[in-house]
């Protein structure tokens, strides 16, 4: 699968292999693993990632993600596009053929909804960024660990931001190909040092939530909280007042 499959693949492409057992007991299943894992010498092997995701890495550098797939499983799958290597009861050839056409829908961000909305967790998250940053400003003893966690933050924020995008846009693709702009904004983010590039980082952050969740919360026809984005932002002005937060030893 993957970029092999297209022949986009360069020197730096994983394999992406898929494996797909007749029956949901997976006879022989170590066997396989074992096999593959004696082609060449490796740098490190991780069998049965949640159940099913094998993970290789020989010492020329290649990669092989190899997933070894249940029968039941299997039939949820939208083959397109693939190499087919071996099929001896032409089951992979069908699948290809009933998945023309059909393109693999994103999911709805995981979450668990007793713990409170999706939409107001980053709210949260966005005071934690920017209050680590103003921290790693006024308290010089804890400085580079509060930069730290400020950027762990952002990164936190900005994966479930783009978990939401490709939600919305109702199919997996690179965001190059989705929308240039919000791109751009995304861009801002990753090249934060000084802390007022932190801090920066976070309002651009606020502006994407703004458009990604907003059409988010259209799609799943819920208010989007416009009252609590104007807050987070009065916030933010308050906590760069430092009169209003004494320093303590």
């Amino acid at each position: 699968m993957g970029s092999h499959a297209k022949g986009t693949n360069t020197a730096f492409s994983d394999i992406d292999m898929l494996v797909v057992f007749k029956n949901d007991e997976r006879e022989n299943l170590k066997n396989i693993f074992d096999e593959t894992i004696s082609l060449k010498p490796t740098l490190s092997t991780l069998y049965q990632l949640y159940d099913k995701e094998s993970l290789i890495l020989f010492e020329d550098g290649v990669r092989l993600d190899l997933t070894l797939e249940k029968r039941s499983d299997f039939d949820k799958w939208i083959l397109k596009p693939v190499k087919v290597l071996f099929d001896k009861e032409n089951i992979l050839v069908r699948m290809v053929r009933d998945s023309q056409g059909k393109t693999e829908i994103t999911s709805n961000p995981k979450w668990n909804d007793k713990e409170g909305k999706f939409v107001d967790w980053f709210f949260w998250i966005f005071r934690q960024a920017y209050c680590y940053a103003c921290q790693s400003e006024v308290v010089p003893g804890k400085s580079f660990e509060k930069r730290d966690l400020a950027l762990s933050s952002i990164k936190s924020i900005r994966d479930t931001l783009l978990k939401a995008l490709y939600y919305v846009n109702g199919k997996r693709d690179y965001l190059t190909n989705i929308n240039e702009n919000l791109l751009s904004k995304f861009s801002q983010t990753y090249q934060a040092t000084s802390i007022n590039e932190i801090k920066s980082s976070v309002i651009v952050l606020v502006e994407l939530y703004e458009i990604i969740i907003g059409k988010y919360c259209v799609k799943e026809k819920t208010e989007f909280p416009e009252k609590k984005v104007k807050q987070i932002k009065k916030l933010f002005a308050e906590f760069d007042d430092s009169a209003n937060f004494p320093i303590h030893p």
